[in-house]
This record gives C-alpha cells, sequence and structure tokens, in this order.
C-alpha cells in the first residue's frame, strides 16, 4: 500500500474507538480517557496534509504517533499494577490497542520513508 494517509486514518479510528470505549466503559469517566480519541482526531485531521505530500505535516504525525505509542506502552505496562480487576484489563487491553496501532503505523511510516529515499538515490 502506498497510501501512508490511509493508515493515518485508520489509525486515527483505532484510536478514537479505544478511547471512547475506555471513557464510557468507566463508570468515573476520567477525562484523560479522552487523550486517545483526541490524538485520534489529531491525526485524522493531519491525513489530507500527507495526502497531498506535506512532508512537514508528515514528519509531525510520525513523531506524534511514536510518542503516542510509547506512552500508551508504558501506560500497558502500568496498568498490570492496578488492583481491580476488571479495571485492569480494560486498561491494558485499551492501551495495547492504542499502543500496537500506533507501532504498526509508525513502522509503516518509517519503511515507506526508507523506499523513498532509496529510490531517489537509484534516480
Amino acid at each position: 500500500m502506498n497510501n501512508p494517509h490511509i493508515v493515518a486514518y485508520i489509525n486515527g479510528i483505532i484510536l478514537l474507538i479505544a478511547g471512547s470505549y475506555s471513557f464510557f466503559s468507566n463508570p468515573e469517566r476520567p477525562l484523560t480517557a479522552l487523550i486517545g480519541p483526541i490524538v485520534g482526531l489529531i491525526i485524522i485531521a493531519m491525513a489530507p496534509a500527507m495526502q497531498k505530500g506535506n512532508r512537514l505535516i508528515a514528519h509531525i504525525l510520525v513523531g506524534i504517533t511514536f510518542v503516542f505509542a510509547l506512552t500508551t506502552g508504558a501506560m500497558a505496562i502500568n496498568s498490570g499494577k492496578v488492583e481491580d480487576i476488571e479495571k485492569r484489563q480494560r486498561r491494558i487491553a485499551v492501551f495495547s490497542t492504542m499502543s500496537i496501532a500506533c507501532l504498526g503505523a509508525t513502522g509503516y511510516y518509517v519503511a515507506r520513508f526508507i523506499n523513498i529515499k532509496k529510490s531517489q538515490k537509484e534516480n
């Protein structure tokens, strides 16, 4: 697939769904649970610029995606310490889903950048 904006849309939608699930499944409705959907909306909003070939936006989007992957990965690991079993399982599932989605998207973006650089060197 040579459409990084589609990967950005899919990643953003995953973040929206996982974060919304986390927010609405928690009776306390913590505002921090909305960070995932907000990041998802930011990624979705940046995808059209990425589609048009805006390199600055593409690099910012990759940076945001990678940092969020690391953050949610750390949160998934730290969720193992939560006492409440239901809350622990929900947090691990949500944070792992978001982390895997962001790591996959980041991997795709980096591989694509490498392929573009290789093809430029060959020409």
